[in-house]
């Protein structure tokens, strides 16, 4: 069977194609907003589910379409909904106008928000948010199609080996905070979520592929209260305090759902346990398979939120979507990263500067001279002051413990190419005899200076790097 996974590249899809592919001929139709290649030994074609040109394209080409594509999540979709409910509802419409075959459709419970009772698909919905409501909308377009649409859960565990970890899922944050900070925060806890590992969603689609149902179902493996979550994961995470915060739900969300229809009319029954994804992220984490948890890894979607302006100080009359798209095609970038809130200019030079010692294997007490080329010097976090003295070089001599006096720590205030200046003169320091080695170091946290109204502010990060010039 031939099957197309749009949206096949994300946190859904990769066990889906795994779990696929290993029966079928699988292709993957993805944007690749979240990740910047795609490696799994299937086909692939690189689109955007709004180009319905070269969509509508090769649809008739396959027996089955999966669709995964969508925004997901409360916070993304309320950032702009005309676009959360382009990609998550009309592109579905664009689907069926155009495919006659079988179509598999991922839908949210969350299309129910907040009720009592143990909910089923006959029950009424009552969506709370954008995301929910678009989902719904596309159920609405699916309606005459010939489309298994499934409900899920709220998902939890690891997808597979090359998909992003996703760590804004309740089970999946909750185990990374136990275990990195030795602390969970539950607020109410009285909330119910009816949880669903990831992969049971590739084996209900596999499991119901060679069958002929059709229509909505609820797809959970058990329901599940907040506070019953977080009392599993302390079992599994010794000496963790579970803090516990009365007060009123932050999330509205509170829903328990049943699937028994599913497992009725087609014999399928979600299996794995909330443990097994406990044990995934625990594993991931206590063997520093995650290098940090709060890396803050800013991708292109979170300027969705900016406001940009032009020269004259009136705002750009173009969405934020196509001021992103447009710097993406013109850059190439897609993510950046930049300095934790805690960190300065000299704390990242530092980090550098060890790093290009321990590379070189040398006694950093047999440094001559310590080269910092940067522009503003040590900016906290929240503010735009620059603070240049003591020299950074002087403080990253400090950080660094050495103690050797004779060696010589200055900055370059040079622009941009302050590091190649650095350089330039430690060679010509080497060369004279006046030093046998040097560090230079370049560094700067741009994300505290910038103006984050200048649409080219898209183009800066923070970092440092350094080297032993001998």
């Amino acid at each position: 069977m031939k099957i197309l996974v749009v949206g096949g590249a994300g946190y859904v899809g990769g066990g889906i194609v795994d779990k696929l592919s290993q029966e079928h001929e699988v292709t993957v139709y993805d944007s690749l907003i979240y990740e910047t290649s795609y490696r799994k030994k299937v086909n692939f074609i690189l689109g955007d589910i709004r180009d319905t040109t070269k969509l509508n394209g090769i649809l008739n080409n396959f027996d089955v379409v999966v669709w995964l594509a969508a925004l997901v999540g409360d916070g993304a979709c309320a950032i702009n909904p005309d676009l959360t409910f382009e990609i998550n509802s009309e592109s579905v419409k664009n689907l069926v106008e155009n495919y006659d075959k079988r179509i598999i459709f991922l839908s949210t419970c969350s299309v129910y928000g907040a009720q009592d009772g143990v909910l089923t698909e006959a029950s009424d919905t009552n969506p709370l948010s954008e995301y929910a409501s678009s989902k719904l909308k596309a159920e609405e377009y699916l309606q005459d199609a010939n489309a298994l649409i499934f409900r899920l859960g709220t998902l939890f565990g690891i997808s597979d080996e090359f998909s992003r970890v996703r760590l804004d899922l309740v089970v999946n944050i909750l185990t990374a905070k136990a275990l990195i900070d030795k602390k969970i925060s539950v607020y109410g806890g009285e909330q119910w979520r009816p949880l669903l590992h990831v992969n049971d969603v590739s084996n209900a689609i596999s499991h119901c592929l060679n069958t002929d149902v059709s229509g909505i179902y609820n797809l959970h493996h058990k329901n599940y209260r907040i506070i019953d979550i977080a009392r599993e994961i302390e079992n599994k995470v010794k000496d963790v305090e579970v803090e516990v915060t009365p007060m009123s739900f932050e999330d509205a969300r509170n829903y328990q759902v049943s699937s028994q229809k599913l497992l009725d009319e087609t014999g399928f029954e979600a299996s794995i346990e909330l443990i097994n994804g406990v044990n995934e992220i625990y594993d991931l984490i206590f063997h520093n398979r995650i290098k940090d948890i709060t890396d803050p890894r800013y991708s292109n979607q979170n300027f969705l939120q900016h406001e940009f302006y032009q020269a004259d100080g009136t705002p750009f009359a173009i969405a934020n979507e196509s001021i992103i798209e447009k710097f993406q095609s013109i850059t190439g970038i897609v993510e950046r990263k930049y300095a934790k809130n805690h960190h300065n200019t000299s704390d990242l030079a530092t980090f550098a500067a060890e790093r290009a010692i321990d590379d070189a294997g040398i006694d950093p007490e047999l440094l001559d001279y310590i080269i910092v080329g940067h522009n503003f010097g040590d900016v906290s976090h929240g503010h735009t002051q620059s603070d240049m003295l003591p020299a950074v070089a002087a403080r990253v001599k400090h950080k660094l413990g050495i103690q050797n006096p004779n060696c010589v720590a200055y900055d370059l205030i040079f622009g941009c190419p302050g590091w190649l200046e650095g350089v330039i003169q430690a060679q010509a320091f080497i060369k004279s005899g006046i030093a046998k080695r040097c560090l230079v170091i370049g560094a700067e946290t741009l994300s505290r200076v910038v103006d984050h109204n200048d649409r080219d502010s898209m183009i800066f990060a923070d970092g440092a790097g350094a080297n032993i010039i001998e």
